[in-house]
């Protein structure tokens, strides 16, 4: 029994799934749960789950509703890449609240926690950072 705790422990450890960066320059916001700095969530989504596209290990957009026309142009300013779904009952259990939107950062942590109506605050973390992906 000892040594489950240990290993469940040291795994959490490794992997990081603890980890959190809240407290920096790097992540602001918050939407439900979710605030900048926080990993984002795993979650199940109609064919695959919503860490497929961490894969690219890049800066892109999330959205957990309906994206809006702002958040669409945004995206395409930014070329920063945009993954939506439709939100999900499943996903208020992990925090996310319906049209959440968030900035995730290369590391899979979310930058800028936010909603897709008001999307202000991912605008000047992209104005201020100079994400200019493509």
């Amino acid at each position: 029994m000892q040594s489950y705790k240990v290993r469940r422990m040291l795994f959490k450890i490794i992997s990081q799934t603890r980890v959190r960066y809240r407290d920096n320059e790097l992540s602001t916001g918050r939407s439900g749960g979710i605030r900048g700095g926080d990993r984002l969530p795993w979650l199940p989504i109609e064919e695959d789950d919503n860490f497929e596209p961490l894969t690219s290990v890049d800066w892109q957009l999330h959205v957990y509703g309906r994206p809006t026309k702002k958040i669409r142009r945004l995206s395409d300013r930014s070329a920063l890449p945009l993954h939506y779904t439709r939100w999900t009952g499943d996903m208020k259990k992990k925090g996310i609240k319906r049209n959440a939107a968030f900035l995730v950062r290369p590391d899979g942590h979310v930058g800028v926690a936010a909603t897709t109506a008001k999307i202000r605050p991912i605008e000047e973390y992209v104005e201020r950072f100079s994400l200019k992906m493509k």
